[in-house]
């Protein structure tokens, strides 16, 4: 399907849309109002989501990391990681990455004039030609810390794409300190209302490939997970009680940080 082809929902729409964002058409707002009726909080795992990515962005700030690789990073618009990492720190640098040629054009309009910000327009599975991507290059500092940034998007590639042997891959091109951040959908332990929505993603124009705890877990690989580990978004670092869900595994998507050592 073509990313360009606005009569079929777009996943990166969707959750643009579940967000609360203006960059949808019909066909997603269709797709996620069928989601709503089964899964009436839908919009809370979007935001919950993005919540902790945001807390993950600041707690790498925190640790002194001020470049940050946003791959997968669909369409900008709802809290973005640069508004985030400069309001921590305005000497944030962000790249952001997606094959998606909608998106990353809505992305060059919106970023235009911004010297601390990188759009690249690759396929996030070349991981060499992400890092020599010329605006990405010119962006990155290779000799200092990286926040490697996958939000939502690795349970998007079946286990033909190897998607643990990517992740390690990212992992060699950057050094000593730096941060891996990844959140994914997961069915295990969850409601069983979110299991009945599955079908929906499974069969959908880009289907979802859920994974097992374990398995997740498994993509940090050898690097050092801070705690609490590999949890639901909410349950990460929460700054506020409004930022947990009565039941924490409603969320759907595991999250995890994990440190080069």
């Amino acid at each position: 399907m073509s990313d360009l082809d606005i009569d079929q929902p777009n996943t990166y729409r969707i959750y643009d849309y579940l967000l609360g964002g203006s960059f949808n058409f019909a066909a997603d707002r269709a797709f996620a109002h069928e989601l709503l009726t089964r899964l009436p909080w839908a919009r809370e795992v979007a935001r919950h989501n993005r919540r902790f990515l945001a807390r993950a962005v600041r707690y790498a700030v925190g640790r002194g990391v001020r470049q940050f690789v946003d791959l997968g990073s669909g369409i900008p618009t709802v809290s973005r990681t640069d508004q985030i990492a400069a309001a921590a720190d305005p000497r944030c640098r962000v790249a952001y990455v997606d094959t998606n040629q909608m998106a990353i054009a809505h992305a060059e309009i919106l970023l235009d004039g911004h010297d601390d910000v990188a759009i690249a327009r690759m396929d996030m599975r070349d991981v060499d030609g992400v890092f020599d991507h010329p605006a990405v290059a010119k962006l990155l500092d290779p000799m200092a810390p990286v926040a490697l940034l996958m939000g939502a998007v690795v349970h998007f590639f079946p286990e033909d794409d190897d998607p643990a042997g990517m992740i390690e891959r990212y992992r060699q091109r950057v050094p000593s300190g730096s941060v891996f951040v990844l959140s994914h959908a997961t069915y295990d332990g969850v409601p069983p209302e979110v299991a009945a929505a599955a079908p929906m993603y499974r069969s959908a124009p880009e289907p979802m490939f859920d994974r097992s705890r374990a398995e997740i877990t498994a993509l940090f690989g050898g690097w050092e997970l801070v705690p609490p580990g590999v949890v639901f978004t909410g349950e990460w670092h929460p700054a506020h009680p409004d930022e947990i869900l009565a039941e924490p595994n409603r969320s759907t998507f595991l999250a995890g940080v994990a440190v080069k050592p």
